[in-house]
């Protein structure tokens, strides 16, 4: 019996190792994956305190990767939505985000993302200056929708 247990302990560990060669995950994601394996829970606690003690989570790490990954193409509401899907505490995000979600120009990154979606929707400067207003209040509910905010659209639209 403490055989069995001892190769359970092998076994999980060796998958959580192979898992986070892959990709960082967070403390839920992997455990989600193990309990998905069908590990007892003893056994995931003590695979947790084994990748604990070499420092292979960090869910700190995991969201600012993230939040660098895909500042661009994000509004800072549906990277927090999404992180908080992940599993990762409301102080890690809120750490990461003001770590990572800085651009060098003046404009901030949600108004970078804002332009990203604009030219995604074919967008451009130009158009901007043409189109009616009620175009123009489309756009905004289009990026409203994606979680970007009112003062930040309407700065950019010039409405």
């Amino acid at each position: 019996m403490l055989n069995e247990q001892e190769e359970l302990l092998k076994r999980g560990k060796k998958r959580a190792m192979h898992l986070l060669e892959k990709k960082d995950y967070s403390r839920k994601e992997l455990n989600d994956k193990l309990v998905k394996g069908e590990y007892p829970e003893e056994i995931i606690a003590e695979i947790f305190t084994y990748l604990d003690s070499f420092h292979y989570l960090d869910d700190l790490r995991v969201a600012g990767n993230f939040i660098r990954n895909r500042k661009e193409q994000k509004s800072k509401r549906e990277l927090e939505y999404l992180l908080k899907q992940k599993g990762i505490s409301e102080e890690d995000i809120l750490v990461a985000m003001k770590e990572n979600y800085v651009t060098e120009s003046g404009e901030s990154q949600e108004e970078l993302a804002i332009r990203r979606c604009l030219l995604k929707y074919h967008v451009t400067e130009e158009m901007l200056q043409t189109c009616s207003y009620e175009e123009k209040q489309k756009l905004a509910a289009k990026l409203y929708r994606k979680g970007f905010s009112g003062d930040k659209i309407r700065n950019i639209l010039q409405m």
